[in-house]
């Protein structure tokens, strides 16, 4: 096969995991028109938690029902990865060896991590072992005394985090100005600049970690308010690529992707053009019919990456339990999750114009999926589960949800879900890497070394769901360059879903 047919396999199914989970094989469809499920309920998915982590995890409660999807406490998180990148010169494409590379900040349990390391000729470095955590800063200042700082770092329990190229150069200032469709000026705008997106096999390992802040904003690296003239300008940016974010009430959010360069962004000052947003609103309450106070509402065009990535609109409940979004620009239709505490996670749709929405979210059941090794039945520890159910097989027409969890000594997991059936589980682990079940494919669990029940139905008060894990095969050889020298120090992985 050659590099291109190859890339070309490797991109198809790294977007096929990522549609099937957020938006393919009709994801969001948990709803009729009027966004409300058939039955008159609307759920499914994980129990939630704070929203900043806090940790419930000690409780009797929580240890009974699990981890949970939309912020996850932290003690189930809590471990040793590593960290590494490349730092390269922006202006000359070229390595930077001896770059020094300094990462502080606390783990999940409150471990100070303060390390340096200095990159090699090729401008690769690496942390061997980093504390789990999700708030690191990383520094870098190069032998020309240029310096970067990557922030909000997160490094997962038994994971690698590739920070990729760190580009190093002149820093400079992003200007641009907010626009109505009219061109006439928009104040108070908010700007976002969000790094680059990272690689196909990043997002391909990081899927669980995906769904984990659906219900949240990323957090940007710079940010800036349009003024009054609807001029705005973000400081001190460093050279490499970014997403802008552009959110102002009443209006579309907007993405723009741009490439900082020395002299600021590429192509000149950023103009930005917002149209006219049509106001989703509608009310969340539960099974008895009472408003839900506090539950987090996003909206994100179905079936479209980039809206799940950068492009979902947000909303808080008030007291009545009611919320107002902007609507993203579409004529298809929206994907909608409404994650609140103390409720499985729902995964529905809607389109615009419907009207006032209702979403009604119920109790769960709990379900133990357990690991084993296929032909030795030793547990497999530390894998990520990402379960999604529904109420039948056939997904079109469901509500749906997700559950995540991590294997314990005894390759169990507890999740929460509403009784139906088990669509799918994709499992990550780190050494290992990546496979899915599936009961509707058959050839799939075989394919992906990943075999599970033939009956996924959940029902009563505890479902146990036992899954064998193919032990796979030993690939060895060499990397060479070019010229056909030997390389040393080149990452190796293993694409693990294409099996």
């Amino acid at each position: 096969m050659g590099n291109k047919a190859f890339l070309a396999v490797v991109v198809f199914v790294a977007l096929a995991a990522v549609f099937f989970l957020f938006g393919g094989m009709e994801l969001f469809s948990g709803s009729g028109a009027d966004g409300e499920d058939p039955g008159g309920t609307a759920g499914g998915g994980l129990l939630t938690t704070d929203e900043d982590g806090a940790d419930d995890a000690d409780t009797p409660e929580a240890a009974s029902r699990g981890p949970v999807l939309f912020g996850r406490s932290r003690a189930e998180r809590v471990g040793v990865g590593s960290l590494s990148g490349r730092v390269m010169d922006f202006d000359t494409n070229k390595a930077i060896g001896q770059a020094v590379v300094v990462v502080t900040g606390k783990g999940y349990a409150d471990e100070t991590m303060a390390q340096q390391v200095a990159s090699d000729a090729s401008g690769y470095f690496r942390f061997e072992k980093v504390a789990a955590g999700d708030a690191y800063s990383v520094h870098v200042t190069d032998p020309r005394r240029r310096e970067r700082t990557v922030s909000s770092v997160a490094v997962d329990a038994d994971r690698e985090k590739d920070l990729g190229v760190v580009w190093m150069g002149k820093l400079s200032a992003l200007e641009g100005v907010v626009l109505d469709a009219a061109g006439l000026p928009v104040a108070a705008a908010s700007v976002q600049v969000h790094e680059g997106g990272g690689s196909m096999m990043d997002l391909l390992r990081n899927l669980p970690k995906m769904l984990e802040v659906m219900d949240q904003d990323a957090k940007p690296v710079a940010e800036a308010t349009s003024e009054r003239t609807g001029r705005f300008v973000v400081e001190t940016l460093a050279p490499g690529p970014y997403t802008l974010v552009v959110r102002a009430a009443g209006f579309q959010l907007m993405t723009r992707r741009i490439v900082m360069a020395s002299a600021g962004a590429a192509g000149g000052k950023v103009t930005v053009r917002l149209a006219l947003a049509a106001p989703i609103v509608g009310v969340v309450v539960d099974d008895d019919d009472r408003p839900v106070e506090g539950a987090r509402v996003a909206c994100m065009k179905k079936n479209d990456m980039e809206s799940v990535l950068f492009g979902r609109q947000f909303s808080v409940t008030d007291s009545d339990g009611r919320f107002r979004i902007d609507s993203p620009q579409t004529q298809g239709a929206l994907g909608v999750i409404v994650a609140a505490d103390g409720y499985p996670t729902l995964f529905t749709e809607t389109k615009p114009g419907t009207g006032e929405l209702r979403f009604v979210l119920v109790g769960g059941t709990e379900v133990l999926l357990r690991v084993l090794e296929k032909g030795t039945e030793r547990p497999i520890e530390r894998a990520k589960l990402m379960a999604m159910f529904a109420k039948t097989l056939q997904a079109a027409g469901n509500s749906m949800g997700f559950a995540h969890g991590v294997t314990d000594q005894r390759g169990e997991a507890v999740v929460i879900a509403r009784p139906g059936k088990l669509q799918m589980l994709f499992l990550n682990h780190a050494e290992r890497g990546s496979c899915m079940f599936n009961p509707m494919m058959g050839m799939m669990g075989q394919a992906m070394t990943l075999e599970g029940p033939k009956d996924t139905t959940v029902e009563g008060s505890r479902t146990v769901l036992e899954f064998h894990l193919g032990v796979g095969v030993t690939v060895a050889g060499t990397v060479k360059d070019q010229d056909g020298k030997l390389l040393a120090g080149v990452r190796v992985s293993t694409m693990g879903l294409m099996g």
